[in-house]
């Protein structure tokens, strides 16, 4: 065999949900959600918690705990989306760009809305 040259078939995409790490992030993707609506609920349970109801003007700090409390929730599936789906996009999967990019949706999302919640308790 020595001085022979031997040919390997170039490996092609996958178009499959065949690896964990293509299915983790289908499945984070899918979750992206049903965590917010969890997460949103957790929100209004907190303050309900802390004795604040419905319209009632809630001082700083504990509005602040909350509101990073739930977009942390909020944005752990948003950032496994884009964290599987990043790796499954190197081991050949061309479809894992989707859950990447709802994956970065959500995150725009969260981020400008939790900046918006941040500048309201701020200036008000």
């Amino acid at each position: 065999m020595s001085g022979q040259l031997v040919r390997h078939p170039q490996t092609r995409p996958t178009t499959t949900l065949g690896s964990a790490n293509n299915l983790r992030a289908w499945l984070a993707a899918i979750l992206i959600p049903e965590v917010l609506i969890g997460a949103l609920f957790l929100g209004e349970g907190l303050f309900a918690v802390l004795g604040y109801r419905d319209g009632e003007t809630v001082p700083l700090l504990p509005a602040m705990i909350i509101s990073v409390a739930v977009f942390l929730a909020a944005m752990i599936p948003a950032a496994l989306a884009v964290l599987f789906g990043r790796t499954a996009r190197r081991e050949g999967h061309r479809f894992a760009i989707v859950p990447v990019a709802l994956g970065l949706a959500a995150l725009a999302y969260l981020v400008l809305s939790f900046g918006v919640v941040v500048a309201d308790q701020i200036f008000n």
